[in-house]
């Protein structure tokens, strides 16, 4: 049966298809209703208020065919619907949060994405195409790809929100999994070389800062950098955690939850000697009154007399480790080894879970090996104890056999 034709309305595939003319072109799209007088007639009222909205230039081909618009490159709002208009509007919506995660956000989408999707209609992107360019793509690592699943998502959603597209190609595409970084920690000996050593080169109030990462386990430096006067208390020996700095960006701390960290010996020695120092201002703990890491030129810059910045204690931390001939590790590791020299000494999980501001399930899947570690020294020191007492066991002098 051939095609029936209608005032621009005409039978297609047993569908209706819808005909006018728009920006010098012929446009055709299939309806999804099927073709009877019903609706041809609904289809005629339809083609004649998008004639009227041409014919006064409000028209706009997404409010009436998604589909189509976005296809032909025409966004909600007579723009583009590109990937790359819809990345941008995501990153848009994410203006408001922390600056560090718009920041990766933006990264990725500038690094790994816009490349390969930036000026297709988002509606012409396929699941196989998502699929392929994952698999493809050198990532560097899965974390890498995880994080910028995250925007690709988003402008999806956000498009197919809109009634730019009827799909979400990411469907099906998973995440990665990452491992993340094991605990590398210092020993006491080591951690006190290094706080000795920056004490030489930088001075007594860049090592009275490492000495307090170390024995007290804020993470360094984006928290450590934060603290204030405001959050101590002399009388119950506690220091209150509660904020973090990571690129510049104030935030709360990762877990998004204050902590209150009891104060050992070695930290509290180091804010005594800081009370004298910075105690008065009210402000910051530790400020950078030394040398300012290394300049373009290789030589040492002043110091700010500010709070330090992170780049500052990154940069003095690689010195002293190569000074030393000690294997580089992140200056994360300062948090590391306070945990790892607890567990080491037997303090039980939940006091060692409190002062880091993890839960104890998080505790022992970051330091399984420490732990594991932990439990076999305390067994053989049980079973000693059960066998022999306090005692010392004692050597045995053999006589040497005669022939």
């Amino acid at each position: 049966m051939g095609a029936r034709t209608t005032q621009g309305i005409d039978e297609h595939r047993g569908k209706v298809r819808i005909r006018f003319p728009f920006r010098g072109n012929r446009v055709s799209i299939t309806l999804e209703q099927s073709y009877s007088p019903a609706n041809v007639k609904a289809a005629r009222r339809l083609r004649a208020e998008v004639l009227q909205k041409i014919e006064f230039g409000i028209f706009r081909p997404a409010e009436y065919f998604p589909a189509w618009a976005a296809a032909h490159g025409f966004g909600t709002a007579g723009e583009s619907a590109t990937f790359a208009h819809y990345a941008k509007l995501f990153l848009a919506s994410k203006r408001s949060g922390a600056a560090s995660t718009y920041n990766a956000y933006e990264a990725s989408v500038r690094v790994h994405l816009v490349g390969e999707f930036g000026d297709k209609p988002i509606a012409s992107i396929r699941h196989s195409d998502v699929a392929a360019f994952v698999g493809s793509h050198p990532w560097g690592s899965n974390k890498t790809l995880n994080n910028a699943l995250i925007p690709l998502r988003g402008a999806f959603k956000l498009a197919r929100r809109d009634g730019a597209t009827d799909r979400d190609p990411c469907e099906g595409i998973e995440n990665l999994p990452h491992q993340a970084e094991e605990a590398d920690p210092f020993t006491q000996e080591e951690a006190d070389t290094i706080i000795a050593k920056e004490r030489e080169k930088f001075g007594a109030m860049s090592a009275d800062c490492r000495e307090f990462a170390f024995y007290t386990g804020v993470r360094c430096p984006s928290e450590l950098i934060e603290l204030q006067w405001r959050d101590v208390d002399f009388e119950a020996h506690t220091l209150t955690v509660s904020r973090a700095n990571v690129r510049g960006d104030l935030k709360d701390t990762k877990t998004h939850r204050s902590r209150v960290v009891d104060l050992n010996e070695r930290a509290h020695a180091v804010l005594l000697r800081q009370k004298a120092r910075t105690f008065l201002a009210g402000g910051y703990i530790f400020i950078n009154d030394g040398d300012g890491g290394r300049t373009a030129r290789g030589t040492f810059a002043g110091g700010t007399g500010k709070a330090f910045g992170s780049q500052v204690l990154l940069r003095r931390w690689t010195w002293v480790l190569e000074a030393l001939g000690l294997r580089h590790r992140d200056a994360y590791q300062t948090r590391h080894s306070y945990a790892s020299w607890l567990i080491n000494a037997y303090v039980p999980d939940k006091l060692v879970a409190e002062q880091l501001g993890h839960s104890v399930i998080v505790l022992h899947k970051i330091y399984a090996k420490q732990l594991a570690a932990a439990k076999d020294d305390r067994k053989r020191e049980k079973i000693n104890e059960a066998l022999f007492g306090p005692k010392v066991v004692p050597a045995i002098n053999e006589k040497p056999l005669s022939f």
